[in-house]
């Protein structure tokens, strides 16, 4: 999972990569963060 900043929007988002339970590879993005890369990470874990 990585975390990236919008430069044109100035919000954090965060995507990752996973296969799901029929073999299907699929791309998530969550987007809105405004706090630091950390605290995006810390929101995707809980």
């Amino acid at each position: 999972m990585s975390a990236y900043k919008d430069k044109t929007q100035g919000i954090w988002y965060v995507s990752f990569r996973y296969i799901d339970w029929t073999g299907k590879k699929t791309q998530k993005l969550k987007r809105g963060f405004n706090g630091q890369e950390n605290e995006v990470k810390n929101t995707m874990h809980r």
